[in-house]
């Protein structure tokens, strides 16, 4: 039977997931969640447990055991199949906070990258402006660790994937220029890092040159490389023309 998972806005920013029967299109579950201001969900992801993750950000006052602490903190929700909440993880601190990319690793856990500004998060240190980091999650929604990818200018990590070692790649724009072992070229940089399961930085790589070059997804292709597209407007970039 085929499903159709949707996301609907409704008043005041409160998101209500639901699950549709794609050949009869009659409502599954719906689960409503939100609090006194605004909550939005940044991507919607299933689980190979058929539940699903929704990622993204608060500005609530009033959700029971997470106190707001300041603009938008970061969300992330686990639904079981059936729409029932699991698990929820709400952090941050003083000034903006999200989840915003995702992946479920062959250890059956959980990566989500976090984006923050605040340099008040007790046991994280904010490096400058935007910082990314991953954290990794076990079934549960506990933290097993954090890695910071920041540097002292933004970072915003777009998406991970896993390879066939058990390592992690993710992609980022990046405008640092205090990267241990990388040179910002101008504006915002492709960043590619490789980390392992237990969160150690096993390589960084950029490219980029005197303007604005995005990441924004990465694909494994069948000979086991890997393919990152974005976007780029600078007009050195080694090998590319801009037109």
């Amino acid at each position: 039977m085929k499903k159709i998972f949707l996301i609907f806005i409704i008043i005041f920013g409160l998101y209500l997931p639901c699950v549709v029967n794609a050949e009869e299109f009659k409502l599954e579950w719906q689960n409503n969640f939100g609090g006194n201001d605004l909550e939005r969900f940044e991507f919607v992801f299933q689980t190979k447990d058929n539940g699903f993750v929704g990622i993204g950000g608060t500005k609530s006052t009033d959700i029971e055991g997470f106190p707001n602490k300041g603009d938008y903190d970061s969300l992330a929700i686990k639904f079981d199949k059936d729409g029932n909440i699991e698990w929820k993880s709400i952090y941050g601190g003083s000034l903006e906070d999200h989840y915003n990319a995702f992946l479920e690793t062959s250890d059956n856990n959980y990566l989500i990258a976090f984006y923050s500004k605040s340099t008040d998060i007790e046991g994280y240190e904010n490096k400058g402006g935007f910082d990314s980091s991953v954290f990794k999650f076990d079934k549960d929604g506990n933290i097993i660790w954090k890695l910071n990818l920041g540097g002292n200018g933004n970072e915003l990590l777009y998406d991970m994937i896993e390879d066939d070692e058990g390592n992690y790649i993710g992609i980022l724009s990046s405008s640092s220029t205090n990267i241990v072992g990388i040179e910002n070229k101008g504006g915002n940089d492709i960043l590619v890092v490789k980390f392992d399961k237990n969160g150690n930085i096993l390589k960084r790589v950029s490219f980029g040159g005197n303007n604005d070059d995005n990441p924004y997804l990465i694909h494994k292709t069948k000979d086991d490389n890997f393919i990152v597209h974005g976007s780029f407007s600078s007009s050195d970039f080694d090998g590319l023309e801009l037109k």
